[in-house]
């Protein structure tokens, strides 16, 4: 019932941060819908068909505003409507590297509290952000999602102007010196458990 609230709304009747929440409460909404339906055992790639392994994000499966689409272009219109990089750790994809869904919808009234709530908390999450020390020039090891879409962060000054602004003090302060290097671990597309 939820999924179908979120499918028939017409989004060119909302406000922009209607929309936003919108876009990102049906993706999750999909992707529970997905993966409580399905059932996978391993990781949601396991719903793919064919040889690409990511094909379940890329099939279109979903009917909104009117049209077929696939959760890559419902990503790819709340990545190009709003440039908003904190979206990236609200959207979930049923795997251990991806952000929790959150046990609330977002909503336009408190959204961007809830986009920054949402980021401090992934990235204060075991395996999101690490510092190690290497030679006494700290490294970032971080999750490829500051890879994968490193254009998205470059308004906010990239990767680590960001991870300086909303993740862990250590790494904040790792940053702050100006010496700090990025490199990215490897994505775990094991499912996720209930949090």
């Amino acid at each position: 019932e939820i999924l179908m609230n979120f499918r028939s709304t017409d989004p060119k009747t909302r406000e922009p941060n209607e929309r936003k929440a919108l876009y990102i409460n049906l993706y999750n909404a999909t992707i529970l819908d997905l993966v409580l339906v399905a059932n996978p055992r391993g990781s949601i790639k396991e719903l793919s068909k064919g040889l690409n392994p990511l094909e379940i994000f890329s099939r279109d499966g979903l009917h909104f505003d009117q049209k077929m689409i696939s959760l890559n272009d419902l990503e790819k219109r709340l990545r190009e409507e709003f440039k908003d990089p904190r979206i990236h750790f609200a959207v979930n994809c049923a795997s251990k590297s991806c952000p929790s869904i959150r046990s609330v919808p977002y909503v336009a009234a408190s959204l961007d509290a809830q986009l920054d709530e949402a980021t401090r908390a992934y990235l204060a999450s075991p395996d999101a952000v690490e510092v190690r020390m290497d030679g006494g020039r700290p490294t970032i090891v971080t999750v490829k999602i500051f890879d994968w879409y490193a254009g998205d962060f470059k308004a906010s000054g990239g990767p680590l102007a960001f991870i300086q602004k909303f993740g862990p003090p250590v790494a904040a302060d790792a940053i702050a010196g100006g010496r700090a290097k990025l490199v990215f671990a490897e994505y775990d597309w094991g499912l996720n458990s209930a949090k």
